[in-house]
């Protein structure tokens, strides 16, 4: 009867232990995914550094990184036994992570101009802004990713389950 009791508790450790991998393997990508962003690189199979930015006057700066909002963004939207979704809400998250090369419609704006350089007109500098007309622009954004499917992830989260699964046998 002991032994019952003993094995259902040791069952009963076992079921919250595999209940909490989903969260610590979210946790995991999230940071796997957040130090791309310090790595300025993809890892996969290879390492893919991302392409610089033009006219880069703030050498200093990471380059996908202005106010970090991307960056903090990422995190754990989804889990359950079988799979962890990660994501992101920054609208042009996507856009840096998978590139784009197209036309991007404009809308109509206010731009507000500095005195200071001297391309106003007198009209404008009475009220301190410009309007710009709706347009369409051709843009090239590089592929710069920081989240999918990487066999270093990949491996990361096998050996981490292992040794989770590991430590509970030992205990």
């Amino acid at each position: 009867m002991r032994e019952t009791r003993e094995f259902i508790m040791y069952l009963d450790r076992f079921a919250e232990m595999h209940e909490r991998l989903p969260d610590k393997v979210g946790a995991l990508a999230v940071r796997f995914f957040k130090k791309r962003f310090e790595e300025q690189a993809w890892v996969d199979i290879i390492t893919e550094p991302w392409k610089e930015r033009k006219g880069n006057t703030d050498p200093g700066r990471g380059i996908l990184i202005k106010s970090g909002r991307t960056k903090r963004s990422i995190r754990k939207v989804y889990a359950n036994e079988n799979e962890v979704m990660i994501g992101t809400d920054v609208p042009y998250a996507q856009v840096h992570n998978e590139g784009f090369r197209g036309t991007v419609k404009v809308k109509a704006h206010s731009r507000s101009r500095s005195r200071r350089r001297g391309r106003t007109r007198s009209t404008d500098i009475q009220q301190g802004e410009v309007k710009v007309a709706a347009h369409s622009r051709r843009v090239n954004y590089p592929r710069r990713q920081f989240m999918g499917q990487s066999a270093v992830l990949n491996r990361d989260i096998e050996r981490f389950i292992t040794a989770e699964y590991m430590k509970f046998l030992r205990a």
